[in-house]
């Protein structure tokens, strides 16, 4: 008998009740992955998306031969959720899935654990360390690294047999990985490759397909190739976002200073030196230019090849190539300081070594899609300036997602699929979506629009931060339950919150905020209150639910709408759009970013089918109709436009969400 794909998915779930659509997401990913096509899949939380992935790959391995999956994720968080649903399938199904999880090489160390004075080194200090250590640089060996690895690939009889082991229990958690191999001495990263190589399901961030060295280094040593694998972005509405992050860079006029400090005290070569040191004196005269002309905290953009000829001029160097030769010879100079200082242990930290690394990079990164840019900077009374190079454009790096055998892209708000098939660089003629309806009761939720108020930037001033302060402090007032705010930007952040008056417990993300430390005082306070920016470490990624899952939050508040700040970076964004889209640059670069930033924001509300909750939109511009046509349809459906408080009150009233004391005021 001929099984239906509904059929051959359902056996491989481990729960005996499914969630709303969560058989139509794993029947659309298990067709993506039979097919080998890209599927791009919008299902809202609480659907079940990891579950339905794995269900779907392992009905559709069984019918088109073993193939494996590499499954992606932007936090760790995600990963441990897909931990967790392979125990599942092992009890409740009987199905053995051999994986390997990654966690990033820093955290697998058991010499981080052991060393203090690692914990504080910096990701790229770590790894140069690291490989310092398996090539005996630093007058010392890594004892881990040696028990576990020959001839630099093969693993020893150790290391096998704890791999072995390892196959054998099916999926760990990378945390059970580093105590197996804390108890055997083997390297926990190492052991980890090894194991891949014996895997049906590799997980790791996105780095593992995304940067080519960690594609090399890992997936080579595990035999795999991307023809025949299948991939799992996780969480793909933020890829693009990640991959612009993930090589976009700046380096500041103080670490050059400190690398000038380090180069004096470990005696470097002043003709080298002297080349840092005028890329020093034209940063900080750029940086003056740009704080003359922009003020503090704005990217002014600047011409590489004349910061370069400029400063080869000042160092009496013939060309730009001999200035990039002496910042190749600079970060030898730093590896061996690098060097020292652990033998005398200290942390193994090069200040040379990170700015002639970034500024070799910087001055040979000259694809149209890169931006080189200086700014100037406050912190106290110290200006200081920063040299930075912006990728504006993902689909270098993401266009390797079209070399899979198979990709799925998920995520609850794949609000714009065309919006990620161009931006990403995706082979459309492969590429197939579905986008599944919104799983809890409506009635539930309230999606309001406060005509009355904007942060649109013409009309910021005194005047609209007091009335956005007098609106929120009323309707904080009026909440029943715990809120979050967010604004378009810190900048707006900070004139907000300096405004409240609210004697609610309040947390003010900053640059030092810890997701942990939200969720812990949402979970301490029930009259709590935390506020951050769209976009940021407490909009994504984050649950804010209690020790059984229900969600923490009555509202949602956003400040504005977060739309990209216009800027000159943000202009060589759209300029580079519109040879790339054409009519479509605007779209991409400004409205679809903004899109995205809301539905994260407004996805930390409703975590499960009892929550109940109010989206509140503090900007009139959310009501017009060619925003509305962007937004999913229960969105255009459900949204209401309201211009005094009173109505929002009500609205919030009808869902029990407004203190009976408040009531009895009105």
């Amino acid at each position: 008998m001929t099984l239906s794909s509904e059929q051959r998915v359902k056996r491989f779930f481990p729960y005996s009740n499914l969630r709303p659509y969560q058989l139509e997401a794993s029947t659309f990913i298990y067709d993506v992955f039979k097919e080998g096509g890209i599927g791009l899949l919008s299902a809202p939380c609480g659907i079940g998306k990891s579950i339905a992935a794995l269900a779907a790959y392992l009905a559709a391995r069984e019918e088109a031969g073993g193939f494996r999956v590499l499954v992606l994720t932007r936090t760790k968080n995600q990963a441990e959720i897909y931990s967790r649903e392979l125990r599942a399938l092992r009890e409740r199904v009987g199905v053995e899935v051999a994986a390997a999880i990654f966690k990033s090489k820093m955290e697998m160390c058991l010499k981080v654990g052991e060393d203090e004075k690692l914990r504080g080194v910096g990701y790229q200090d770590f790894l140069r360390y690291c490989g310092g250590l398996k090539r005996r640089l630093h007058g010392r060996r890594c004892e881990y690294y040696e028990a576990a690895v020959i001839e630099g690939w093969r693993p020893t009889v150790k290391a096998r047999r704890l791999v072995e082991s390892l196959v054998r229990e099916g999926a760990s958690m990378p945390d059970e990985v580093y105590e197996a191999c804390k108890e055997e001495s083997l390297c926990p990263y190492e052991v980890t490759k090894f194991l891949a190589s014996r895997a049906d399901l590799i997980i790791g961030n996105y780095n593992y397909a995304l940067l080519p060295p960690v594609r090399a280094s890992v997936l080579s040593r595990a035999r795999i190739k991307l023809g025949s694998t299948a991939a799992v972005f996780d969480e793909a509405h933020s890829l693009p976002r990640y991959v612009i992050d993930l090589f976009s860079d700046e380096l500041s006029t103080r670490s050059m200073k400190r690398a000038l400090e380090e180069a004096e005290r470990f005696g470097v070569d002043v003709s080298l030196t002297r080349v840092l040191a005028a890329f020093k004196d034209v940063v900080e005269e750029l940086g003056h230019e740009a704080y003359s002309e922009l003020g503090v905290d704005e990217e002014k953009i600047v011409d590489p090849i004349r910061v370069l000829r400029d400063v080869a001029s000042r160092t009496e160097l013939e060309d730009l190539e001999e200035v990039v030769d002496v910042l190749n010879h600079l970060e030898d100079e730093g590896e061996r300081i690098r060097q020292l200082k652990a033998a005398e242990g200290k942390p193994p930290t090069s200040y040379i070594a990170r700015c002639a690394s970034f500024l070799a990079d910087w001055a040979t990164a000259t694809e149209s899609f890169y931006a080189a840019y200086v700014k100037a900077v406050r912190r106290g009374e110290e200006l200081y300036f920063r040299l930075g190079l912006k990728c504006l454009d993902p689909s270098p790096a993401a266009s390797v997602i079209n070399g899979f055998r198979t990709a799925v892209l998920m995520s609850g708000t794949l609000w714009s699929p065309e919006y990620y098939m161009d931006v990403l660089g995706l082979d459309k003629t492969r590429c197939r979506q579905l986008s599944l309806p919104y799983p809890f009761p409506r009635r539930n939720r309230a999606l309001i629009v406060d005509l009355a108020s904007t942060s649109k930037y013409e009309r910021r001033g005194e005047m609209l931060w007091s009335k956005v302060a007098f609106r929120l402090n009323t309707l904080l007032r009026a909440l029943k339950g715990r809120a979050a705010i967010y604004t378009p930007s810190y900048e707006v952040l900070r004139e907000v919150a300096s405004r409240l008056s609210s004697d609610r417990p309040l947390l003010v993300e900053d640059e030092r905020t810890k997701v942990v430390e939200a969720l812990e005082h949402l979970r301490r306070h029930p009259d709590a209150v935390v506020m951050g920016v769209a976009g940021g470490k407490l909009s994504e990624g984050v649950d804010f639910t209690d020790a059984e899952g229900k969600g923490l939050l009555s509202a949602v508040i956003m400040v504005g709408l977060p739309y990209p700040k216009r800027n000159q970076l943000h202009e060589a964004l759209v300029e580079h759009y519109r040879s790339r889209f054409g009519g479509l640059a605007v779209e991409y670069a400004r409205e679809a970013p903004c899109i995205n930033a809301l539905a994260q924001v407004a996805g930390r509300l409703i975590r499960g089918p009892e929550d109940r909750g109010a989206v509140i939109i503090m900007d009139y511009r959310a009501m017009r109709p060619r925003f509305r046509a962007r937004l999913p349809e229960d969105w255009r459906e459900d949204i209401k436009g309201r211009r005094s408080l009173e109505r929002i009150i009500e609205d919030l009233a009808s869902l029990g969400l407004v203190e009976a004391s408040f009531l009895a005021k009105a």
